[in-house]
């Protein structure tokens, strides 16, 4: 499994890089471009998308699962023993991580409904 992400990843790459320099039509761009939800708010789609290439394993709705998971256990200034990023006692974290909260809160906020029951594992 791991090498076929890996393959895809290389030729993902070799594509994007040869239609930023102009190489291949128009329509692969789309396909070198992280998923967007317009319904979400641009703040939520900044904090829930990964950096390219990464944002193109899975879905949106896999990443704010994902992200709205981290909120619970991250988000929380006074009690952080459920996060499980390894760098949670890092100065570089708590800069961060107030910003990422906020963010990931106006998901939250504009789907009030969401249980996060996306399988993300």
């Amino acid at each position: 499994m791991a090498t076929k992400k890996l393959l895809f990843l290389l030729l993902a790459t070799l594509t994007c890089f040869n239609e930023v320099r102009g190489g291949l039509l128009s329509a692969i761009s789309v396909a070198c471009s992280c998923p967007k939800d317009d319904s979400l708010p641009k703040p939520c789609q900044e904090a829930i998308t990964p950096p390219w290439p990464i944002c193109l394993f899975h879905s949106t709705d896999y990443f704010l699962a994902k992200s709205i998971k981290g909120y619970n256990r991250c988000c929380n200034p006074d009690d952080l023993s459920e996060c499980r990023c390894p760098r949670k006692d890092t100065t570089s974290f708590q800069k961060h991580i107030g910003e990422w909260c906020e963010k990931v809160s106006s998901c939250i906020q504009s789907e009030p409904a969401f249980e996060g029951d996306i399988e993300t594992e």
